[in-house]
């Protein structure tokens, strides 16, 4: 991947992270922090990121998947064998309160 695009990738609050070839090759800050690099680079993915992402056959799409036990929308680009993820938190639903007079 290009130097330009992984320095703009490093910039992104949400975790961010490249497959090529069913492994993990670049995680930015936030994908670090949430996934342990040192544990995952050049790892197989198969078990953290589901299949039904990993195997879309679509070039952009978005998705949702609960990973490291947190509910995400995945949003998904597709250039050949490289597949970049980009992770964004789903907000919890407010709880509704009861208003009294």
């Amino acid at each position: 991947m290009q130097t330009e695009l992984l320095s703009i990738l490093e910039l992104c609050r949400d975790p961010m992270l490249l497959v090529e070839d069913g492994k993990i090759t670049y995680l930015n800050a936030s994908a670090e922090k949430l996934f342990f690099p040192q544990h995952l680079l050049q790892r197989s993915v198969a078990g953290l990121i589901p299949d039904y992402i990993l195997f879309d056959p679509a070039e952009k799409f978005v998705s949702s998947a609960r990973i490291a036990d947190v509910q995400y929308t995945v949003s998904a680009q597709r250039e050949g064998n490289a597949l970049l993820l980009s992770l964004a938190p789903t907000a919890a639903p407010q709880q509704r309160s009861l208003l009294s007079d």
